[in-house]
Parts: structure tokens; C-alpha cells; sequence
């Protein structure tokens, strides 16, 4: 009887034990790309009349406008998450081009859901913005812990561009990159970011821990489960032993 409940015991323990966290997001996540936004601030020094946050969501006119040939829209930030659209990443040419508008002292800070970027061979980090470029240019920082940020460099506007982290010595993994807009250039005015994605060698498989309770608790369960078998036990050979001692007697 004991050995049958500390077997059930065990296998109560182990399932406890084998108890994962599984991740989430509010959008699919694409390995490589930034797939959550964690923070968005708009500085309020555009120029522009649309408030903050602006850009576009591809919905390019593609005859020539006050704009240069697109639409200048209130978006999300999150327009730039997963992969960009197959090339050219234009405004003028191909209406499938999302971005987000980063004027003067506006930030997004992204991050990446089922994985974390390291400094592997050659560069790390991809910036997507516009092709077409007014000289707009942005300021890139990264994170191990989502709260402290260290330069990683300046980029201007023009195609995707890359950064490396062995530039500042970074080998923590990167938890969060931050891209702050530092100009009010262009139609659109402010850094125009399409994309943010860490290269293929440069990738670590995001790992979430069990769920495993303190071991005190378990060593606890365990102890208490095996007491209370070893007094049922006790008692029942006890009342085997008094109803022998009952039948000699008779």
C-alpha cells in the first residue's frame, strides 16, 4: 500500500515538475524579426500636422503628389513588425511598403519573442527603412534587460542597413532594440523605418524555464505524503494485531 501511494505521490510531483511556459504574442512571430512593440514616444517635434505616430500602410499613390507619391497616414508602430515587403522597399514604386515616421526625439523600442540576437560572425542587426532617402537618420541602442540601453551607432536613411555589435563590445544577448529619430527631414518627415531583424547566425532560440516549484515544497509534499502512508499503514497492522490477540482469547 505505501509503495502504491508514493508511486502515485512521484507521478503527481513529476507532472508539477514538467510544467511549461509557453511564449506569447499579439502578433505571429517570424524568426529573425521583431515581433512586439514594447515601447512607443512620440517627442512631438514634427512638423508634420498628423499627430503622432505616422507613416504609412502601403497605400501608395503612385501619380506624383504633394507628397512625392505617397500617403502620409496616422499608423500603428506595430506596422513594423515581421518581415518587409519583397523589393524594392520604395515609396515611389511599390505600393506594399509599410513604415513608421520616427521625427526628432521620437522612439520605437522593439523586441523578438522566441528569440534573442548575439553577437555572431560579421553583422548582427538589420535596420529596414525607405530606399528612397531626404538624408534622414536615425540612432540605434540595444539592450540586455529591456531598461538599459548602450549606443550602437548611426544610420542614415536608404536601404537596409547594418550594425554589428562587436563595434561596442556588446556580448550580453540583445533583449530590445531602441531606434530614436534624430531629424525632421523629408515628406515624410523623421526616419522612416520599414523593419528590424537579427541575421541568421546571429540568433539564440529563446529558452523559457520550467515552472518548478521550491524544492522545500517539494522535499515537503514528498515527506508529508510518505508519514501520512507510513501511519495508515501502523494502524492497520495494529488492528490486525488486536484482532489476533481478540481470537486467542476467546
Amino acid at each position: 500500500m505505501l509503495q502504491r501511494f508514493e508511486s502515485k505521490l512521484l507521478a503527481s510531483a513529476a507532472l508539477i515538475v514538467g510544467i511549461s511556459l509557453a511564449p506569447t504574442s499579439a502578433r505571429a512571430a517570424t524568426l529573425g524579426f521583431a515581433d512586439v512593440v514594447l515601447e512607443y514616444f512620440a517627442a512631438g517635434n514634427s512638423p508634420s500636422p498628423l499627430p503622432e505616430p505616422y507613416g504609412s500602410t502601403g497605400r501608395a499613390i503612385l501619380e506624383p503628389s504633394e507628397n512625392g507619391g505617397f500617403t502620409i497616414e496616422p499608423v500603428s508602430p506595430d506596422v513594423i513588425l515581421g518581415p518587409p515587403p519583397p523589393s524594392p522597399v520604395n515609396s515611389r514604386l511599390n505600393p506594399n511598403v509599410d513604415w513608421l515616421a520616427l521625427p526628432q526625439g521620437s522612439f520605437v523600442t522593439v523586441g523578438f519573442t522566441n528569440e534573442r540576437i548575439v553577437d555572431g560572425p560579421g553583422n548582427d542587426i538589420f535596420i529596414g527603412n525607405l530606399e528612397d532617402s531626404a538624408g534622414e537618420q536615425a540612432d540605434i541602442f540595444v539592450s540586455a534587460n529591456g531598461n538599459d540601453f548602450e549606443f550602437l551607432g548611426r544610420i542614415g536613411e536608404g536601404g537596409v542597413r547594418e550594425l554589428d555589435l562587436a563595434t561596442i563590445g556588446f556580448t550580453a544577448p540583445v533583449e530590445a532594440i531602441k531606434i530614436v529619430g534624430i531629424d525632421n527631414f523629408g515628406n515624410s518627415p523623421g526616419f522612416d523605418l520599414v523593419s528590424v531583424e537579427g541575421l541568421p547566425g546571429s540568433i539564440e532560440p529563446r529558452f523559457e524555464p520550467a515552472s518548478v516549484p521550491e524544492p522545500t515544497s517539494t522535499l515537503g509534499l514528498l515527506a508529508f505524503g510518505a508519514l501520512g502512508a507510513d501511519s495508515v499503514l501502523k494502524r492497520k497492522q495494529k488492528q490486525q494485531k488486536l484482532s489476533r490477540s481478540k481470537t486467542f482469547v476467546s
